[in-house]
């Protein structure tokens, strides 16, 4: 606490040196300045956020069908990279999403440290749970620019199916490939998107999650050769 006469020229310079004094021990990443009123004068308080330097990474994934180096980018965890205190809670919503979009919506992400024979370098250990998996229940396919007869024998090798882990990646990966092969059928302006609806019911277990793959193939295009 500094007790100090509320002028702004004080505070400015009263301020930058509390930062200054914090930061330059190295054992903090960032820090701000608060000035609460305090009687006649002020009190400047400094708020820093511990400086950790990951010295080493241990990584559980419990069999999840997810890569350890895909989590570790989503959550920019590396070996000598920076972990501030409050970063926690952000890179474990990161974890989060990407589990989400991998098709696991009840995951568990766990960050905890430990700390080194060095005070500002510390273990991180990541425990990923990624919980029971959300599955297709249905696939339907929506057609525009062609009769759905017309592109079954497409759309039916389309690599996500009833049964499949609800992955947008996977799912994404499968519009890309529905696409080429419809272009590689005369449809070159055809395209392919999709989206996912969760039917709830009152039992978990009758909900439903139904992939709707719209297929818009355009104008079909023929080769004609004349002549020689």
């Amino acid at each position: 606490r500094r007790d100090l006469l509320p002028s702004s020229h004080v505070l400015t310079f009263s301020g930058c040196a509390a930062l200054v004094e914090a930061l330059s021990t190295g054992l903090y990443g960032e820090a701000r300045v608060e000035v609460l009123p305090d009687g006649d004068g002020v009190r400047v308080r400094v708020r820093a956020a511990p400086r950790r330097i990951i010295d080493s990474l241990r990584v559980d994934v419990h069999r999840a069908p997810i890569d350890r180096e895909e989590i570790l980018h989503e959550a920019q965890l590396e070996e000598g990279g920076e972990l501030l205190g409050d970063e926690i809670a952000p890179r474990k919503r990161r974890i989060h999403a990407l589990l989400a979009r991998r098709g696991f919506p009840e995951s568990r992400v766990d960050i905890t440290t430990r700390q080194t024979d060095k005070p500002t370098r510390v273990l991180v250990l990541l425990d990923v749970a990624a919980g029971e998996p959300r599955k297709v229940g249905r696939r339907v396919f929506y057609v525009f620019g062609a009769k759905p007869d017309d592109l079954a024998q497409h759309t039916k090798t389309y690599e996500v199916d009833s049964g499949d882990r609800a992955d947008d990646t996977a799912l994404q990966q499968a519009d890309v490939a529905l696409e080429a092969r419809l272009r590689a059928a005369g449809y070159y302006d055809a395209a392919v998107k999709h989206d996912l609806v969760l039917a709830r019911y009152a039992a978990p277990a009758e909900s439903i999650v139904t992939l709707r793959v719209r297929v818009d193939s355009g104008p079909r295009d023929f080769t004609r050769f004349e002549g020689n």
